[in-house]
């Protein structure tokens, strides 16, 4: 020990011999013998304790339930009075056996000594002392006093500040004659809205709770401490996780953010055997979470209410796909052949952030009610997180995230399947004509020849070629939802639409006046295959007939019903009659197909060669890809 530290261990030696909380005592069979150690208090003075690391393995473990902070706030009011009372010394106010005092003994300076009452570090102690004054608060509690008591701590409530000040009053009144003493200067016995109390400050004004400055700071430390270091030691981590999760109570979503290091270490002691001396070292993504306890612990402070619920959604997830609905709109859709490999559990939570992504896109600032029929989901959301599966984890981590960043707090229940009928029927049944895929090989070479689109039009989280996409329905992904109901002016986008749309995309194109690259079958019998031509302001290049060609994302195996017999084109389309002509002006004049006699009609399909189309007697040569 240093020299500071020595003079305190003789200042509370010759301190606790006056108080008559330790004796000088002698050798005796069966005694057992300790070290001292100091810990810091907040007023800069020092704590005396008993290493009774070894004694306390033959201590026998009693399981209780102790009041914390989470009772504290539970007995919270908005516009309540809170107080708090600090006892002084109650551990050496309770006496130990004679014969037991042999088990609390110590060396200091060649001379041995006993404690005559439960010291601090013996493991039973805190229980002993919570049980002793379970009497106390009962007799308080009994005259109509709100309180809590954590050890030597307790905290006072009254609904107004005169019942507040009733409570102080009467707890002092009770402490004193029952010969506790008090801390004066510890204790906080006027009335206030804004308390600090076991190193968190709560406010029944705007009913919240966060964690102290002084707490802050000392966790911070210990991160920075850890963070500065290329390997650290895994008792190290653990205490910095153990000091986070003692903060969570006052930071909002702060669950979310230790787990990844509780993970890391767990996996470090596994590798070491258990040996919390070994060194580790913990990943970048560790070391974000680490900083986001520095930057953030004391800025998400945690609130007591998050208001009335105000939407209510429901999801359901199958092996096949994931369903929401809300408010009387319901979406869904397949799992794609990556996901379909996944747990149910995981898949119950993806629908989660599905149907959050898609029917809560435009809700920020609210409270919202998720109602899923998998247990698993309701635990990992309002937990914010497990410990048993990673990817759950991950997962429910994910959907908070989201919810963050929209100040959306989620509540999530059960409903049983049977009730859950809507979503259900979502996750289950789909229309895969919408989800026609081409191939992803065959985009970048359209692009490099016509340029890059803002924008995929017609597409879902599954099949779109480039984001951002709008989808036909509610989609997680999506950037916007129903492409008719969009401004399509001065979007240059891209489109492979179900062919049944085709001729409304071609009207709403030319009447916005905008560009676009499309994808559509060379059906030159089809009623809008003269519009299509009328619009192109490129040569419209004929894709390769293969199956492979469109494929279902989820479903590689299946073929489109046309197979081999689909010959698709992509065009570069414009509602831009400048563009238009500018092109029609670059090509060659074409009266009549070779061979043939003087055209009839303006449009004039394929010539006999199949290489070009006609449109007003101008030749449109077709390129192969």
């Amino acid at each position: 020990m240093s020299t500071q530290e020595t003079e305190q261990v003789d200042s509370q030696i010759h301190k606790f011999l006056k108080k008559g909380f330790i004796i000088e005592s002698s050798h005796e069979q069966g005694e057992f013998i300790s070290n001292i150690f100091l810990r810091p208090k907040k007023d800069g003075s020092f704590r005396m304790i008993l290493n009774l690391r070894e004694l306390n393995k033959f201590v026998m473990h009693h399981h209780f339930k102790m009041e914390s902070i989470h009772t504290c706030t539970q007995l919270m009011r908005p516009g309540c009075y809170m107080a708090s009372i600090d006892l002084k010394d109650a551990y050496y106010l309770v006496p130990v056996a004679k014969q037991h005092q042999k088990f609390l003994k110590f060396t200091w300076k060649g001379r041995l000594y006993q404690f005559t009452c439960l010291a601090q570090g013996l493991s039973s102690a805190p229980r002993l002392v919570a049980k002793l004054m379970k009497p106390v608060f009962s007799h308080l509690r009994g005259k109509g006093h709100i309180s809590s008591g954590y050890i030597d701590d307790s905290f006072l409530v009254g609904y107004s500040n005169s019942e507040c000040q009733l409570n102080v009053d009467d707890t002092l009144q009770c402490f004193h004659e029952l010969g506790f003493l008090t801390h004066d200067d510890k204790s906080v016995i006027t009335p206030t809205q804004i308390i600090q109390h076991l190193g968190f400050v709560l406010n029944s004004i705007e009913m919240t709770i966060s964690i102290s400055e002084e707490k802050h700071n000392k966790l911070c430390g210990v991160i920075i401490s850890v963070l500065k270091q290329n390997m650290c030691s895994i008792r190290a981590v653990a205490q910095m996780i153990g000091m986070m999760v003692a903060c969570c109570p006052g930071v909002e979503y702060g669950t979310l953010f230790y787990r990844q290091i509780d993970r890391e270490k767990t996996a470090a002691l596994k590798v070491n055997q258990g040996d919390f001396d070994k060194h580790m070292t913990l990943s970048p993504k560790a070391h974000q979470d680490m900083l986001w306890w520095v930057e953030n612990a004391r800025l998400f402070t945690k609130r007591l209410d998050h208001g009335k619920i105000g939407h209510v959604l429901y999801t359901d997830a199958s092996t096949k796909g994931w369903g929401a609905n809300m408010a009387n709109v319901t979406t869904g859709g397949e799992w794609s052949t990556v996901e379909k490999d996944h747990h149910i559990n995981y898949l119950e939570l993806r629908a989660v952030l599905f149907g959050l992504q898609s029917l809560c896109r435009e809700i920020s600032n609210a409270h919202v009610k998720v109602m899923t029929d998998n247990t698993t989901a309701v635990a990992y959301i309002n937990n914010m997180g497990g410990s048993r599966s990673f990817l759950c984890n991950d997962m429910a981590r994910e959907v908070w995230a989201w919810c963050m960043t929209r100040n959306i707090w989620l509540t999530a229940s059960h409903i049983p399947g049977k009730l859950n009928v809507v979503a259900d029927k979502a996750s289950r049944v789909f229309d895969d004509s919408t989800e026609w895929k081409l191939d992803a090989n065959i985009f970048p070479k359209l692009t490099a020849h016509f340029g890059t689109p803002e924008v995929d039009m017609f597409a879902s989280r599954l099949n779109y070629q480039m984001t951002p996409f709008v989808s036909w329905h509610p989609d997680p992904q999506a950037w916007a939802i129903d492409a008719f109901t969009l401004d399509w002016n001065n979007i240059f986008f891209y489109a492979f639409p179900p062919f049944s749309i085709i001729p409304q995309v071609l009207q709403k194109l030319d009447t916005a006046q905008t560009q676009a690259i499309l994808i559509v079958p060379n059906w030159p019998t089809q009623p809008w295959y003269p519009m299509l031509t009328r619009l192109l302001i490129q040569q419209p290049i004929l894709l390769p007939k293969h199956k492979s060609n469109v494929s279902l994302p989820f479903k590689q195996e299946k073929e489109h019903p046309l197979g081999k017999q689909l010959k698709l084109m992509a065009c570069l389309l414009s509602g831009d009659p400048c563009q238009v002509r500018a092109f029609h002006q670059k090509l060659k004049q074409q009266y009549s197909t070779p061979g043939g006699l003087e055209h009839k009609n303006n449009t004039k399909s394929f010539s006999t060669s199949g290489s070009h189309l006609l449109i007003s007697g101008m030749q449109i040569p077709f390129i192969q890809l």
